[in-house]
């Protein structure tokens, strides 16, 4: 039964997910829809941050806060918001 539900869940995700937003990739980033509109394309894993809300500024305090994207695509349909920029790589011994 665990399987049907999982095959049905994967269907309907499949029906409803978005790789684009007006011109944009639509990507999920910790469970949320959003785009990006930077140079290149994102990649699961890819660290950025993320433009000020409600819930982050109690959580984070004011500014932007670091996100991973989770998912290629994201299946909420409403409006995104836009990723605010890539996180820098951040090397050992790196001191810029």
């Amino acid at each position: 039964m665990e399987r049907k539900v999982k095959k049905l869940e994967e269907q309907l995700d499949a029906q409803k997910r978005r790789f684009e937003d007006c011109g944009a990739q639509a990507v999920t980033v910790d469970g949320y829809g959003y785009r990006w509109t930077g140079p290149g394309r994102l990649e699961v894993g890819d660290r950025v941050l993320l433009p000020e809300n409600y819930v982050s500024a109690l959580r984070h305090g004011p500014g932007p806060f670091p996100g991973t994207v989770t998912a290629l695509g994201t299946t909420y349909s409403g409006a995104l918001s836009t990723i605010v920029s890539r996180v820098p790589d951040q090397r050992p011994g790196d001191t810029c």
